[in-house]
């Protein structure tokens, strides 16, 4: 039992550290997509290039997450409920 509980805080751990990573990731980029618009680009549509730029960068880091959040599960779950006779 305590072992399942170890695997579910492993588990909730990986995620919210990469969901937090994927927010800063969206917030740098749209911090700098602001500044280069206000340097070089002068676009009028900032807001709606910026929410573009943003659903881009979450839908990939969705599809990298499940590809490696269940690589990441299995390997928990291997390393911490072991079998018995392991």
């Amino acid at each position: 039992m305590i072992r399942r509980i170890a695997l579910f805080g492993a588990v909730f751990l990986f995620a919210a550290a990469y969901i937090l990573l994927v927010v800063v990731v969206i917030m740098f980029s749209l911090s700098g997509l602001h500044i280069l618009n206000r340097e070089f680009f002068k676009l009028e549509n900032i807001e709606l290039l910026s929410v573009i730029v943003a659903v881009i960068i979450f839908a990939v880091s969705l599809f990298s997450f499940s590809k490696t959040f269940k690589q990441k599960y299995m390997y928990l779950k291997k390393l911490i409920i072991k079998e018995p006779g392991d």
